[in-house]
Formats: structure tokens, sequence, C-alpha cells
């Protein structure tokens, strides 16, 4: 399997394990990361492990790339990682980077939290501050 990122498709009968990876394509979680930066609708994203059995034929792994966003611009946001990925090696010619749905499906509890946008806090208006209360 080559180190691509792909859109998830999983064979008819196909069963799958999932975890998370001892290691990070590095390369990939960087360019995603700063890639987010600029995507207001992406709240988290989460990086997971995951082997596909399809029967008949040999196993194989892939990372797992889900987002956390706004779910009228979810399909972009996924075709967007799709895009981005597509000059960037997964690191060691590992496995290839699946962009699939953030649930339980495909990600344990343990799902890696490799980017969360920051919370916007308001600040307390001139007159709170000088009455004390913010």
């Amino acid at each position: 399997m080559s180190n691509k990122a792909i859109a998830v498709s999983l064979p008819s009968g196909a069963r799958i394990r999932i975890g998370v990876p001892a290691e990070e394509p590095a390369d990939a979680i960087s360019t995603l990361r700063a890639h987010f930066g600029g995507r207001p609708a992406v709240e988290a994203a989460y990086l997971g492990l995951m082997e596909v059995m399809p029967q008949g034929s040999p196993s194989f792994f892939s990372y797992t790339v889900g987002l956390r966003c706004d779910p009228s611009g979810q399909a972009a946001e996924d075709e967007a990682v799709l895009k981005v990925l597509e000059n960037v090696p997964t690191g060691r010619g590992r496995w290839p980077i699946s962009v699939v749905p953030f649930n339980n499906t495909y990600f344990t509890a343990e799902a890696i939290c490799f980017y969360e946008r920051a919370a916007i806090t308001e600040r307390p208006s001139l007159l709170s501050r000088i009455f004390g209360r913010g």
C-alpha cells in the first residue's frame, strides 16, 4: 500500500480494528496543523490507526484523520484535507492516510487530538472592569 491520502472505502464484508499509532506521520500532521489554522470551520482534528481486514485478502493498515467541524462544511473540509495531503509523505513510506468521519467506528477514546482551535474569549468591557464585574 502506498503512502498517500485517500478517502476511505471499505470492501464489502471487511472488518476493521482501530487504535492509535505508535508513530505519527509527522510531516503530514505538521502540514495539517498549519492548514487548519486558516479554516475556522474546523474545531479539532484527530489521528488514529485502522487495520482493514478484507475477506479473502491480506489485511492492511491506514492512519485515520477525522475532523470535528461544522456539519454543513464537513464534506468540503474532508476534501480540503485530501488536497493538502496530496504532496506530503506520511513518513518513512509507512501507511496511507484515510480521511474518515470522526466517530467511534473509526476512533477509540484514546484518539490523538493533534489540532484544536483556540477558544475565543471575550474581554470584559471597560465599564465592567472599572466596576469589578469582569
